[in-house]
Order: C-alpha cells, then sequence, then structure tokens
C-alpha cells in the first residue's frame, strides 16, 4: 500500500463521476451527516457537478497522479463513491466503503465486510 496521505479533518473521501448516478438521496443524509469532514478528488469538473448537484460546498483535493489519488484513498478513515477508478483503488485496499450503484447494472458489488450499496 502507498504511502498515505491524510486530510486534517476529513477522513472521508468523496469521488462521484457523470456516469452510474443512482442515489441521490443517500447522498443527501451522508453529506447532512458528515459533510464538513468530506473531501473531495477527481477531477474539477466532477467536483463542480456533485457541488451543483447537492447544492453544498465539499472540499476539494486535486491530485496530480494516480499514486497521489491512491494515498489519499489509503489515508482516509471511509472511501464514498461510485464506478470509477478511485473506486476501485478503495476496493484494492479494502477501505470501508459506501457505493452508490446502479440498479440496472450492478456491476461493481463484491461481497465483503464495512461496504454499504446505496
Amino acid at each position: 500500500m502507498p504511502d498515505a496521505i491524510s486530510i486534517p479533518g476529513k477522513p472521508y473521501v468523496i469521488n462521484r463521476t457523470a456516469r452510474m448516478l443512482g442515489n441521490h438521496r443517500a447522498w443527501d443524509g451522508m453529506l447532512r451527516e458528515r459533510g464538513d469532514q468530506c473531501v473531495f478528488v477527481g477531477l474539477p469538473k466532477e467536483h463542480e457537478i456533485f457541488e451543483y448537484a447537492f447544492e453544498r460546498q465539499v472540499a476539494y483535493r486535486a491530485t496530480g497522479d494516480i499514486l497521489e489519488l491512491a494515498r489519499v484513498i489509503a489515508g482516509c478513515v471511509q472511501f464514498m463513491g461510485n464506478a470509477s477508478l478511485a473506486h476501485g483503488i478503495a476496493e484494492a485496499m479494502k477501505k470501508p466503503m459506501i457505493v452508490e450503484i446502479d440498479r440496472v447494472v450492478c456491476a461493481i458489488m463484491f461481497e465483503r465486510e464495512n461496504v454499504q450499496y446505496v
């Protein structure tokens, strides 16, 4: 596992791509409970869309490459996201996760502890 990068005060890492969107309500609840403790990783446009969709500002951490992305994920307490490279990295690390799934194409579900699919 790469050397972790922990973001002070932001133990939850979010990544939500613009594809495979399924459960807006689950995000509303997660953001209400811990939105101020989250940091978004991914493309700037994904972050912009996320903030627009949920009408809420969320801290953003730019990552210069995949290794830096993996290091930020390694440093989190929990990953929250949908089908993406970031999700695949979090899964490979067996991080606790909340994963948004497409109810029609559920291709990213892995049976293991510490994962909730919404």
